[in-house]
């Protein structure tokens, strides 16, 4: 029985799920995010301090090499007495040698103050293939100048091999640890709170606007009330009354114009002509060009006697027109006498000084006065009312481009990824 318990453990065992591994979540406000992220680089921040001390050193280096290559520039040979060519061949090397190195000292960039992860990575990254050009370049040179200024030399020499170490103690921790992981959550946290603050600001102003547009329309909803209570008083409804006889008025004016206009239509082309011919070349010109006002400012009635002398020409033909342009003109003729323009002057004179009547009684009515002043500020506010619709909706489009949740969800990813932590990040 024991045995066969034993086995059935063991196949237990053998077909048992996998445990799956529990992972540590942790809800975060912003405020918080940065000391979870010391807590969690404690180490990384002392390897920070230590590549901020590898950089001071290599600094320290670069001044003493340039110091050291001040030195051999200015170095006096031990043996003055070697030959012209051997001192040519030197002062040659050494010129080369010294310009070579400095501009390998040149081309190092980095910042001993606040290195970057960045910056640290590219000086290791470019350090060795600059350190093997400039070694090839110089070796020649350091051989020479090994003959006439060994110490000297050798001291720059022993300068570039303690760059050479430092850079490779940067380039070990740089392999090592995760900097760059760490500045980009820091960078991302940044650009989360620098968007929710333009977001809250949105905000802010969102909630000014409404606030105005509640002023505003409170302020529709008032004068619309006393315009439409306005629109229902006895004053109103007799000015209604008023503007519907002028606009009779304008309206029997109109087709009386349009009649005497009608009248005059045939003899345009007569009157044209007959303008060459006429003593008052200029009072018949204008009856061809604008009939109706002509007549309006005929006040003695020449034109009966034009028409009378035009007629005439017709007849005698001294006036050339063509048949039937001809014959028109000479009915109309017959129905345009004195007494039809007398008659229609009277007519016409009696509706316009009734259409002025009114529009004097029109402008005496204070009502209307008021109810355009009432009218003017429902939409004046209206149009601010708009307005305040129009920025707020920009104010809500520029909110959803700021795209927060998103920027949240990239930094909450990057936590994850360099802390092995779940991190719900609260706003």
């Amino acid at each position: 029985f024991l045995f066969i318990m034993g086995v059935l453990d063991f196949f237990k065992g053998l077909f048992a799920k996998e445990m799956p591994i529990e992972i540590e979540e942790k809800d975060l406000s912003l405020e918080e995010v940065p000391g979870f992220l010391d807590e969690k680089f404690t180490q990384q921040k002392a390897t920070k301090d230590r590549i901020v001390e590898l950089h001071r050193n290599i600094r320290v280096v670069i001044d003493e090499t340039r110091d050291n290559l001040d030195v051999l520039k200015i170095a006096k040979l031990r043996n003055p007495n070697i030959g012209v060519k051997a001192k040519q061949i030197m002062e040659g090397n050494r010129e080369s040698f010294i310009r070579r190195t400095q501009l390998f000292l040149d081309y190092l960039k980095h910042d001993p103050k606040e290195p970057t992860y960045e910056t640290t990575q590219e000086l290791c990254e470019s350090f060795d293939e600059e350190v093997e050009n400039y070694n090839k370049s110089t070796a020649k040179g350091f051989y020479v100048m090994q003959q006439f200024f060994a110490n000297e030399s050798r001291a720059v020499a022993l300068n570039i091999k303690d760059l050479e170490k430092n850079v490779m103690q940067l380039n070990t921790i740089v392999a090592q640890q995760d900097l760059e992981s760490k500045e980009k959550c820091v960078s991302l946290l940044e650009e989360l709170k620098h968007r929710i603050q333009r977001e809250q600001k949105f905000g802010l102003e969102q909630e000014t606007l409404k606030h105005e547009k509640e002023k505003f329309e409170k302020a529709i909803d008032n004068y619309t009330r006393k315009r439409d209570k306005l629109k229902k008083s006895p004053g109103y409804g007799q000015f209604e009354k008023l503007q519907i006889e002028k606009e009779g008025l304008v309206k029997d004016i109109k087709e009386k114009e349009n009649y005497i206009i009608l009248q005059f239509s045939p003899l345009k082309h007569a009157f044209k002509k007959f303008s060459r011919m006429s003593v008052d070349e200029l009072f018949v010109e204008q009856y061809s060009e604008d009939a109706l006002k002509a007549f309006l400012h005929d006040k003695d009635m020449k034109i009966v006697g034009v028409l009378a002398n035009m007629r005439k020409a017709l007849i005698d033909e001294s006036l050339q027109l063509k048949v039937e342009k001809k014959q028109k003109a000479l009915d109309t003729f017959d129905k345009l006498t004195s007494e039809f323009f007398s008659q229609w002057k009277l007519g016409y004179d009696v509706i316009r000084d009734k259409k002025l009547s009114k529009e004097r009684l029109l402008r005496s009515n204070t009502v209307m006065q008021e109810y355009n002043e009432l009218q003017y500020r429902v939409e004046h506010y209206q149009q601010k009312s708009v307005k305040c619709d129009e920025k707020i909706a920009k104010f809500e489009k520029d909110k959803e481009k700021l795209s927060v949740s998103d920027v949240q969800k990239d930094l909450e990813k990057q936590l994850r990824n360099c802390t092995n932590v779940i991190v719900n990040v609260k706003l």
